[in-house]
């Protein structure tokens, strides 16, 4: 009952919040990294609906803005691998981008770092 109670004036007085929590979880999630697909995920595992938070539909649908999301990641710790180009998809991909996202996105950092400037081979 009192349990209850606490619960019942935490909400009213905003304390508890799921709105509030599902934005700073978007914008936390993004300012790591994360994709769009993944964050997405993370939401509907906690029963929350992503088209109901305001930061995931700021964030844009737009593929342009995810893939320049997905080059910081990849600019921030470059894949080391032998082949770059897997090991650039694979670390997007668990990072929550869509295949075709990090696929291009994969491609573009490649095209870009042809030079090994970053130091690693390939």
């Amino acid at each position: 009952e009192a349990v209850g109670a606490a619960i019942e004036r935490a909400v009213s007085c905003g304390l508890v919040d799921d709105r509030r929590y599902a934005d700073v979880l978007v914008r936390s999630r993004l300012s790591q990294g994360r994709g769009r697909s993944g964050i997405a995920a993370e939401l509907a595992g906690l029963g929350i609906d992503p088209g109901e938070v305001e930061s995931f539909a700021e964030a844009g649908t737009d593929e342009g803005g995810e893939i320049e999301r997905a080059l910081a990641v990849l600019d921030r710790k470059p894949p080391r691998a032998r082949n770059r180009r897997d090991a650039a998809f694979r670390r997007l991909v668990q990072k929550g981008f869509g295949s075709g996202i990090a696929s291009s996105a994969a491609r573009l950092w490649c095209e870009r770092n042809l030079d090994g400037a970053d130091g690693a081979e390939g």
